[in-house]
């Protein structure tokens, strides 16, 4: 059996098989080695070249399960392909028809889609997109065995976090939460003026809520995004996110 893996950051790669869109949400996605060998028969490498760890977009990763229980990981990162960690050059044309092979099996009805971690926010507003900070967050995920993983990530109050915030000035009142996998509930929005912050202590107020849309407030504010994902899928828990914004009419 084999499975892939895309990531967003190349110079990580995973042990373990999963399968991550360029948002960074994992999913599993086993897959059968006949098919696999075909693309990997058209494959041609050419010097060794590991400055593939300079670059930023999406890899694919194929982990080969071996019959002596050993794994090797197979990494298309055009113009590179990643073998076990070691990067090559590699010709175009089959290393990107390994990813749009990855890409097919992404976009099918039934593909076995699995979150191994919260998945981003982004919020919109004023036509401009802009990345949250994730949080503290409980996430449970089924493994490929059938087993459940279940796992705490503790961080920082936002408050405390102004150097991992990048203020975002907007002439739009509404912005949009943008998750790559909607969650099944929002279950809190809330905000601090930016004068409060490293004041820890500092009282928070809420924000109001319409769909997929919050009102933001006049002026600085830190804000945090509380919301929950149902288990029923195979992956769910809580998380938080936080974003800094600045709403002047």
């Amino acid at each position: 059996m084999s499975s892939i893996c895309c990531i967003r950051d190349s110079s990580k790669i995973p042990n373990a098989a999963f399968f991550q869109s360029c948002y960074s949400a994992p999913f599993l996605a086993p897959i059968e080695k006949k098919e696999l060998v075909e693309y990997l028969k058209d494959v041609v490498i050419y010097n060794e070249d590991n400055s593939y760890k300079e670059y930023s977009g999406q890899g694919v990763i194929f982990t080969l399960n071996m019959t002596d229980g050993t794994q090797t990981s197979i990494m298309a990162y055009n113009p590179f392909l990643v073998i076990d960690g070691n990067g090559y050059k590699t010709k175009y044309e089959p290393c990107e028809a390994l990813n749009s092979y990855a890409n097919r099996l992404l976009n099918e009805e039934n593909a076995n889609i699995i979150l191994e971690e919260p998945p981003a926010l982004a919020v919109i507003s004023d036509n401009t997109s802009i990345d949250t900070l994730l949080g503290t967050f409980s996430w449970q995920k089924m493994n490929a065995d059938g087993t459940a993983t279940s796992f705490d990530a503790d961080s920082a109050h936002p408050l405390d976090c102004e150097d991992l915030l990048v203020k975002f000035e907007t002439a739009e009142q509404v912005a949009v939460l943008n998750f790559t996998e909607k969650p099944d509930r929002i279950l809190s929005v809330q905000c601090w003026s930016d004068e409060n912050l490293g004041n820890l202590d500092a009282e928070s107020e809420n924000v109001d809520i319409d769909g997929n849309g919050i009102m933001l407030k006049p002026g600085g504010h830190i804000y945090e995004i509380k919301a929950e994902w149902d288990a029923d899928n195979g992956y769910g828990g809580i998380a938080y996110y936080s974003f800094y914004a600045d709403y002047n009419q």
